[in-house]
């Protein structure tokens, strides 16, 4: 039986009883494909997204982990960073303390009676501007000492820079700013 006739004659309401349950029949039929279709795309569509679910929970994992491991690598360096600095920098502070046997006042001192020596004429307007402490280390870490550094007005016609060895009280170097 051709169906496109069948189904006319269901429409019109001139079919035989025949033509009507053939027409039922191929109708049942393809609603139940369709159904079959549609669980088959239904299926396909939710695999797709847990896919797409599955993979972004997996960069966000990642991107975790790899956040978790750049910092645990930032604090591991920082803490060798501070562990070698004080295995370092706490010696070479104790030996420059112990190497240094002129306080920051007594090498003023001495500072000011190198510049007033040199010039006589400004004894009186002598006036310290700026004073530094520096770390010397030559060397080996026990020779570790400081060295002050003095700006100072020489009352006549500049600036004088001098430098007091923190050990000795011996000055190392000076120079003057005009």
């Amino acid at each position: 039986m051709d169906f496109e006739k069948a189904y006319k004659k269901f429409l019109d309401g001139t079919a035989t009883e025949e033509e009507v349950e053939f027409v039922r029949g191929e109708m049942k039929k393809a609603s139940d494909i369709n159904d079959i279709l549609d669980n088959v795309k239904k299926e396909g569509a939710t695999n797709v997204a847990e896919e797409q679910a599955v993979k972004e929970a997996s960069k966000k994992y990642r991107r975790k982990d790899t956040k978790k491991i750049v910092i645990i690598a930032c604090a591991v360096v920082l803490a060798v960073a501070i562990a070698i600095g004080c295995a370092i920098g706490i010696p070479v502070l104790v030996n420059a303390k112990e190497n240094t046997k002129f306080s920051k006042a007594q090498a003023q001192e001495k500072a000011i009676a190198y510049v007033v020596d040199k010039y006589p004429a400004g004894a009186g307007k002598v006036k310290v501007r700026k004073v530094e402490k520096d770390l010397e280390v030559n060397g080996r870490i026990k020779n570790a000492h400081y060295v002050y550094v003095f700006e100072i007005y020489n009352g006549v016609n500049g600036v004088v820079e001098i430098e007091i060895d923190g050990r000795t009280g011996a000055v190392i170097d000076w120079d003057i700013d005009d």
